[in-house]
């Protein structure tokens, strides 16, 4: 029988240090649990400016929520990043740096990579205990 703790139980170091995941050929990215202390700073650091908005009972303009998004991703759901993959269409390595992080999670046509980022901080199975997400393979 399964236990609250064998279904849900996650290991806090690796929710805030990040794990690594493969993001196709030669793309690999260190991610930090999306409700993480250090995401969760970067969140509130990033929406600080933008604060009268709700104090006001207004919603934050979608534009505005977007970059917010992407900032705290580049600074906090991206512990990392490797892999030579990781190049412009003109074959130029992306830094790993944050502004290199904000322009390539900025541009539409890489929608589907920062989608598929975000799924992954939410994905509850890849920060439990390394030992766990073994016996589950096995």
């Amino acid at each position: 029988m399964s236990t609250l703790y064998d279904i849900y139980e996650s290991d806090p170091s690796r929710e805030s240090d990040g794990v690594w995941v493969n993001f196709g050929p030669h793309i690999e990215v260190k991610v930090r649990r999306m409700n993480s202390q250090p995401v969760r700073e970067s969140h509130k650091r990033f929406s600080a400016p933008h604060v009268h908005y709700s104090r006001s009972g207004r919603d934050l303009p979608e534009e505005i929520a977007n970059e917010i998004a992407v900032k705290v991703m580049a600074d906090a759901v991206i512990a990392d990043w490797r892999g030579s993959g990781l190049q412009t269409r003109d074959g130029e390595p992306i830094p790993n740096t944050f502004e290199a992080k904000v322009d390539t999670l900025s541009d539409p046509r890489l929608k589907n990579f920062r989608d598929a980022i975000a799924v992954a901080a939410s994905d509850q199975d890849l920060f439990k205990e390394a030992d766990d997400r073994e016996a589950e393979k096995n």
